[in-house]
């Protein structure tokens, strides 16, 4: 903990709730999301799917990442990341 940092003190009430709270959390993801090699859970997420879709690159600019990778109306998320 950082110099002058403070630590707020909770009563035993809410000590044993959260600490509750955080067991009953771990058991669920227990149940619910293991599998043979580990917990995991199913990405919900849609919008991943456009990391092939071009992003914005205002008309007429160009670029390079530093990698020397180029940067133009071509490029999309993945396209401008390192390979390594």
């Amino acid at each position: 903990m950082p110099p002058g940092a403070s630590i707020r003190q909770i009563d035993a009430a809410t000590a044993d709730a959260v600490l509750t709270l955080a067991k009953t959390l771990l058991q669920d993801i227990w149940a619910l999301d293991r599998d043979s090699i580990g917990v995991s859970a199913p990405e919900t997420g849609t919008t991943y799917n456009q990391i092939t879709t071009p992003i914005f690159i205002p008309s007429g600019w160009t670029g390079t990442m530093p990698n020397g990778d180029p940067i133009n109306s071509d490029s999309t998320f993945l396209s401008i990341r390192p390979n390594t």
